[in-house]
């Protein structure tokens, strides 16, 4: 134990705290839609290995176009960690670029405050895609006052309030729907975000809906 916690650098407490303990291996992050689009994404990357995330989600889409079944739709929004409100939103059917989520940021920062600049320096918690730790992004964020922050490579689920409502927004609003292509999801998405702020109610929020807590909160 002693040789085994010099080597390592850690004290001999630690090493026997951590081999005391109780594996915990956490299972592989599935979705509902993976056993369609994994092995077409699989099949993808094989042939075009050079290719990133957005060049194989454009030819998964239109893969799935030429074979008349629903393109994929990604959405990307800004919830508040307080009120729980989406505060900008905004999805396509190809990747999620730098000037997208720089656009929302903009948005964001102007509805919640008022002005081009947040009025005191604001957490903004994302992902490690591309997308988000860009140097235009990073430049951007600190000219709105925002801050930015991480969740641990694949570990989305440290950003829990994202994950809760992403949950929210396929239980109570895309599975009572017919869903047959991605342009019925995004005729649909709009009122879906504008019934989530207005009316869902929210347990962490006394069973008000985002705005409701806004307006009563003021």
């Amino acid at each position: 134990m002693t040789v085994v916690a010099e080597t390592l650098g850690v004290s001999r407490s630690n090493l026997l705290d951590r081999t005391s303990r109780e594996s915990t291996q956490r299972g592989p992050y599935r979705k509902p839609d993976d056993e369609l689009l994994l092995p077409a994404i699989r099949r993808l990357v094989d042939e075009r290995p050079s290719y990133g995330y957005r060049r194989i989600t454009a030819l998964l889409n239109s893969q799935l176009r030429a074979e008349g079944r629903p393109a994929v739709v990604r959405v990307l929004f800004v919830i508040d960690a307080c009120d729980r409100e989406i505060i900008a939103w905004s999805a396509t059917t190809a990747g999620i670029s730098g000037e997208m989520v720089r656009d929302l940021m903009v948005v964001a920062v102007e509805r919640r405050f008022g002005s081009t600049k947040a009025s005191t320096p604001v957490e903004w918690l994302s992902d490690n895609g591309s997308a988000y730790i860009a140097k235009e992004t990073s430049h951007m964020a600190t000219a709105l006052g925002l801050r930015l922050a991480f969740t641990p490579v694949r570990s989305s689920e440290s950003n829990g309030i994202s994950e809760a409502f992403v949950k929210t927004l396929k239980r109570d609003y895309a599975r009572h729907n017919v869903l047959a292509d991605a342009p019925t999801v995004m005729v649909l998405l709009p009122a879906w975000f504008d019934d989530y702020n207005e009316v869902h109610p929210h347990s962490g929020l006394r069973f008000l809906s985002p705005r409701e807590f806004l307006r009563r909160s003021a």
